[in-house]
């Protein structure tokens, strides 16, 4: 089943597909984008309970500002409360690619949550599959990587 389209931007598009909520970052992360990921957070979570974070980035820029990185602190704990986990897929090639899998090794052992670092959509359909506690419709769900690579490669949006 395809995902539903919530939000574009030209930093990130942001999907849904029942208790999963996909984020394809094409930008480093605004304010603008971790609110509407927040109000999707919440607004999913009281119809289904707790959600699967995907995240996939495609492109390594620099360290985000000041103010995005106090609302992803400001924001850890209570989307994390929402979640069942989350999964990063990082589609960089080359050095960048170490050290965006080295940052976000990093952030996992401190986080409060199952955070999963994978290279490939379908490595990341098999993790989102097999997390402790995965509602059945994502569990079974035997066409997510092909329906999750379809979303990730929609064009950019402008």
């Amino acid at each position: 089943m395809p995902l539903t389209i919530r939000a574009e931007r030209p930093e990130f598009r942001l999907g849904t597909l029942g208790p999963l909520v996909v984020v394809v970052w094409y930008t480093e992360p605004t304010v603008a984008a971790l609110d509407v990921l927040e109000a999707t957070h919440r607004e999913l979570f009281a119809v289904h309970g707790k959600l699967t974070l995907l995240s996939v980035i495609l492109r390594a820029g620099n360290s985000p500002a000041p103010e995005v990185r106090a609302k992803i602190d400001a924001q850890t704990s209570s989307l994390s409360a929402m979640r069942l986990g989350s999964v990063v897929v990082v589609l960089i090639k080359g050095l960048a690619s170490i050290f965006v899998r080295t940052y976000l090794a990093a952030v996992s052992l401190t986080s409060p949550e199952v955070m999963k670092i994978v290279k490939s959509v379908d490595e990341a359909a098999v993790e989102i599959r097999g997390l402790p506690g995965q509602h059945d419709a994502l569990r079974t769900a035997n066409a997510l990587g092909a329906d999750l690579a379809a979303f990730v490669a929609l064009p950019a949006p402008s």
